[in-house]
């Protein structure tokens, strides 16, 4: 290989190298056709040019620029032409933390499918994940509210803490005399003494509990199946049908009964007139004191005369 042969293939190597320097720190991609999309964020956190951004998963794209835009970040993405993003898509910036150093990565999520294809210039969805400072500040925040809630709660005389103290000091007898109580309840329990106890250790309770189940559920299949007299009232219908032709023979004479009450109140009838017309009163007060005289003069006459006078008083 002669020296300008050497020189050609070193310019070749160097023109290689610099074209991986160039896809590498700035995104630009000469041999692969992309388009570009953009993205809008408070903070990128350390992106750069030439940082990988990952398609489902997948480093596909590159960051190839950044610019400042109404008070954002404008990130351009330069995304291999055969790679779809849709209407959709969403591009989020992830905080990590690998050792003593945090680093950021940017996820794009495609969408749907049933959405329009984004084309080159279109905007990203963005979501931005709390940074790493913001995560680290809530928590050292939470941190000193919990502080803060334990020391109200367990500090000074007047605390909580320092009244069930109190509490327990006060009443320490009642408290021991209780757990004692309560500690010779469960052994007597344990032992089978006293009802609870015979009702939790003696199986006789259960066996007469089982029986009387037993039994009901007996009674229970017989009144399904109309055995016996209470069977037959539930599962025949003929008594119902005889109550309801009683109850509507009962109905028909009430409603006669109160016929008959109309008809003796306006004086129809012999029951009626006997109610409602006097004459037939007087007239038996009348024979009455006729009966009355005729009996009185029967005392001062004779047999006949007597008859004679009675049957006049009468007739």
């Amino acid at each position: 290989m002669n020296r300008e042969q050497r020189v050609g293939l070193f310019v070749l190597l160097a023109l290689g190298i610099f074209i991986v320097f160039l896809e590498l720190t700035t995104g630009f991609m000469p041999f692969r056709k992309t388009y570009t999309v953009y993205g809008l964020f408070r903070n990128v956190r350390g992106i750069q040019e030439g940082t990988d951004v990952s398609v489902s998963g997948m480093n596909v794209a590159k960051v190839r620029e950044l610019a400042f835009k109404d008070g954002k970040v404008k990130v351009a993405i330069a995304v291999p032409e055969e790679v779809r993003l849709y209407k959709d898509a969403t591009a989020t910036l992830e905080a990590s933390i690998m050792g003593a150093t945090s680093t950021s990565t940017l996820n794009v999520e495609p969408g749907s499918s049933a959405n329009a294809v984004l084309k080159n210039g279109d905007y990203l969805n963005v979501k931005e994940s709390p940074s790493v400072a913001e995560v680290l500040d809530n928590v050292n925040k939470a941190v000193a509210s919990l502080q803060d809630a334990a020391e109200s709660f367990g500090g000074g005389k007047e605390g909580p803490l320092a009244t069930l103290n109190a509490f327990f000091e006060k009443h320490e007898k009642e408290m021991g005399d209780m757990v004692h109580n309560f500690s010779v309840f469960s052994e007597k329990l344990a032992k089978g003494e006293g009802t609870l106890g015979k009702l939790l250790e003696d199986d006789t309770l259960y066996g007469q509990l089982s029986s009387t189940m037993s039994s009901l559920q007996d009674s229970i299949k017989r009144l399904e199946e109309g055995k016996g007299t209470l069977g037959k009232l539930v599962a025949d219908d003929s008594l119902y049908k005889k109550t309801t032709a009683m109850m509507d023979r009962l109905d028909r004479a009430l409603e006669d009964l109160a016929e008959v009450a109309q008809k003796v109140n306006r004086g129809e009838g012999t029951l009626g007139k006997l109610v409602a017309d006097d004459s037939l009163y007087k007239k038996a007060e009348e024979s009455l004191a006729n009966v009355d005289r005729a009996t009185k003069g029967m005392e001062d006459q004779g047999p006949i005369s007597a008859i004679g006078a009675a049957a006049g008083a009468i007739f």
